[in-house]
């Protein structure tokens, strides 16, 4: 999420500042009539304050951020990155970018304390809890999925409140967030053919996907993959099959163009 001031901001901000501290000095030293100068400039800054993140990103969505060198290296190893052309590899870049721009990464305090702050999580974990986000939208204008602002990054299988015992991934409308162990969607990131990819799979179920109307049994006939080790994927049971069907028809639409 953007939380702090952009140079773009800052650029605004910087003739209101100067407003402020000339009518300050002019107020004390010489006119008091240049009160009113000082309180415009304090309203433009109070604006800005309070819009500065759609003034950022207003900027960033002009200028998308390039992606760190071990980011783009990451994307070497997805199988969809791999076959787009350089215009797409850059279309898919940006949009990586502003994606973890827009969304709030966080990796729970390790001490487990309630009362303990989560960290930021680094820039290759948001990375790639969105790679497959960025490939389930790729051909559709809005990309951002605004359904989600958080995404909670595990190092390992996990807990919640709302089950308890571990699994390895979770989708929290109501709180608007997405949880995730790391290491089992680097698998389904990298290898999507091999390991189911959780990641598409509660980003695809964040979007409500309509039913398709379809049955396990059709699945296993198109897939040869069986609702039960479904199950075990995720960790959790009665998995969504419109999302699962979502996740398998994206991937296998593209890995034709590799075999």
């Amino acid at each position: 999420m953007i939380t702090l001031l952009s140079v773009k901001t800052i650029h605004y901000a910087v003739p209101a500042m100067i407003v402020v501290a000339f009518s300050t000095y002019m107020m004390l030293t010489k006119n008091t009539n240049w009160s009113i100068g000082l309180a415009l400039g304090i309203i433009v800054l109070v604006g800005l304050y309070t819009m500065k993140e759609s003034i950022d990103w207003r900027y960033y969505h002009a200028h998308p951020p390039k992606l760190d060198s071990p980011i783009l290296k990451l994307l070497a190893h997805v199988p969809f990155y791999k076959q787009l052309d350089s215009d797409h590899k850059i279309k898919f870049e940006q949009r990586l970018s502003l994606f973890m721009i827009a969304h709030e990464f966080q990796i729970p305090a390790r001490g487990g304390a309630d009362d303990d702050a989560p960290m930021e999580a680094q820039e290759d974990f948001k990375a790639l809890s969105s790679i497959s986000a960025i490939l389930l939208t790729f051909e559709d204008d809005k990309f951002l999925i605004s359904e989600i602002e958080k995404v909670i990054l595990y190092h390992h299988p996990f807990p919640t409140p709302l089950y308890q015992f571990v699994h390895h991934s979770e989708l929290n409308l109501e709180d608007k967030m997405i949880i995730l162990s790391v290491p089992h969607v680097k698998k389904g990131v990298f290898e999507p053919l091999v390991y189911f990819d959780l990641s598409m799979y509660e980003w695809a179920r964040s979007l409500r996907i309509p039913s398709a109307g379809g049955s396990w049994e059709t699945f296993y006939k198109t897939y040869g993959v069986t609702k039960s080790q479904l199950e075990q994927s995720i960790g959790l049971p009665n998995p969504d099959l419109d999302a699962v069907q979502k996740v398998f028809d994206k991937h296998h639409s593209y890995m034709k163009l590799l075999s």
